[in-house]
């Protein structure tokens, strides 16, 4: 099967000096441009309507490349000249690479979360008697001005961008596989101190959207492969902007070490992830471990954690240190 044509979910480069420009000649493909979401900068006279003075503000916050953009488009509108000393506190390390477009990096200046907007919190803490500015569009996740209200953090909303839909989908298709649905496990886990990976399937944040994730139970090795086979145009990753941060990649490596020392482990590490028992993990939200009572009636299902293991009759009649009475395992019932 021969590809002709690439669907990239983005506006089309205004000069043909673009990495897809390259892509388009060396495969003899078509790469068609058609934004799902179309954003549109608020124009000066529309920012002073929110009665925003830039020079009230000594740190700004950035949820987004979108937010840094409109930012420094919107300080040059209003002619403002961006201090040397001003702070800028990013929720991802994407982010905060993006932000060197505009400023030079430096450590003092540029704070840089994990993943999610709540790890930026302490950072934002120990810089509270800070002015922050939080650039948005007009639709902002309630979870971040909740955050930052929650820890009492000194700060203005800006709109300085809307967000409207291009296409009349219902549906976004996105391609994360079956590794990086285990990736994003660990990920949350070391880094984020929750149980939570990638759903293959759900509805976007507005509610406007399903989103399904078709790829969810294949390998990426098999992808590889199959696209290999089929002659496929590989897009390189630092086209689409979903290039690894360095703690992905180390997740990657460990489980890369995990499949080649301990074949069936990755395998066994998807399954768990669809074998879930709330009653065994420790989230009271998910189980109600107050309810619990005895019943006096044995459970098949239950926890044998406490019972002696079963026994074939071969290893009932074998002779060894386990044998021996002596060397018995005492069981302890706990009320």
């Amino acid at each position: 099967m021969k590809v002709k044509t690439i669907l990239v979910s983005q506006p089309e480069p205004k000069n043909d000096s673009h990495p897809y420009s390259d892509l388009a000649k060396k495969q003899k493909v078509k790469i068609d441009f058609r934004p799902f979401i179309h954003v549109e900068g608020v124009d000066a006279a529309e920012f002073r309507k929110q009665k925003i003075n830039l020079a009230d503000y000594s740190a700004v916050i950035f949820t987004s490349r979108n937010a840094v953009d409109n930012f420094f488009r919107i300080a040059e509108e209003m002619r403002f000249n961006v201090p040397d000393s001003m702070k800028y506190f990013c929720m991802s390390e994407a982010i905060s690479y993006y932000l060197q477009k505009y400023v030079v990096y430096r450590k003092r200046k540029i704070f840089t979360g994990k993943v999610r907007f709540e790890d930026l919190i302490p950072l934002i803490k120990k810089h509270k008697q800070e002015n922050f500015l939080l650039p948005s569009s007009d639709i902002l996740k309630p979870n971040i001005p909740k955050a930052l209200e929650d820890a009492k953090i000194n700060y203005t909303r800006g709109i300085l961008y809307k967000t409207a839909k291009r296409l009349g989908a219902t549906k976004i298709a996105l391609g994360h596989h079956r590794d990086d649905m285990i990736e994003t496990l660990f990920l949350n886990m070391f880094h984020g101190g929750k149980l939570k990976s990638m759903p293959p399937k759900l509805v976007s944040d507005n509610g406007e959207h399903v989103v399904i994730r078709p790829l969810a139970f294949c390998r990426e090795k098999d992808i590889a492969r199959y696209a290999e086979a089929m002659a496929f145009p590989i897009i390189p990753c630092n086209l689409c902007g979903s290039q690894e941060n360095l703690q992905r990649k180390q997740i990657k490596a460990m489980l890369s070490e995990w499949d080649k020392r301990f074949p069936g482990r990755i395998e066994s590490l998807f399954t768990a992830m669809q074998n879930v028992t709330p009653s065994h993990l420790v989230d009271a939200n998910l189980f109600d471990f107050r309810a619990v009572t005895a019943t006096g009636e044995a459970d098949e299902n239950g926890d044998w954690a406490f019972d002696a293991p079963p026994l074939s009759h071969e290893q009932t009649q074998q002779k060894g240190p386990l044998s021996d009475p002596a060397n018995a395992i005492k069981i302890t019932q706990i009320a």
